[in-house]
């Protein structure tokens, strides 16, 4: 095998190694992965002040629409959010978090923070940055080669 070939495949194991790490321990406690990102996503927009719609966390998230619906009802159960109807198109909704009923979102967001900086805290602020900026690198060829 050539070193070029090499470095690919210690990509690969260490891309494994991170994805399992990830998956086989349940990095979000007290809701799904799913409510987890739309809860993000809404409160993202609500800093922004920009109204999302379930095809827009579909078109960010890349979930099906089905699969999205069931989260957006799940969360609407635990009455984390609500739907808002436009008021210039009575057809849309908007979904909007229920800052009443947020706190379990919070603390978990919490807890997430921490355990990033738990795995990082070998880490400057430099080899951090470099870890993000090449993970959006490989995120967005990911996503040009699958075409979204």
């Amino acid at each position: 095998m050539n070193m070029k070939n090499n470095i690919y495949e210690n990509l690969l194991d260490t891309w494994l190694r991170t994805t399992f790490v990830i998956c086989n321990r349940r990095i979000v406690k007290e809701l799904s992965f799913n409510e987890a990102v739309v809860c993000r996503l809404l409160n993202e927009a609500k800093q922004n002040n920009v109204n999302m719609t379930a095809t827009d966390l579909c078109n960010k998230t890349k979930i099906l629409k089905s699969l999205m619906n069931l989260t957006l009802n799940n969360l609407e159960k635990k009455e984390m959010i609500r739907r808002v109807r436009s008021k210039k198109d009575k057809r849309q909704y908007y979904l909007v978090l229920n800052e009443e009923h947020i706190d379990v979102y919070k603390r978990e967001h919490k807890r997430i923070i921490g355990l990033i900086k738990e795995a990082t805290k070998e880490l400057n602020d430099t080899e951090i940055q470099t870890i993000i900026d090449v993970l959006g690198k490989i995120t967005d060829s990911m996503e040009d080669y699958y075409g979204n």
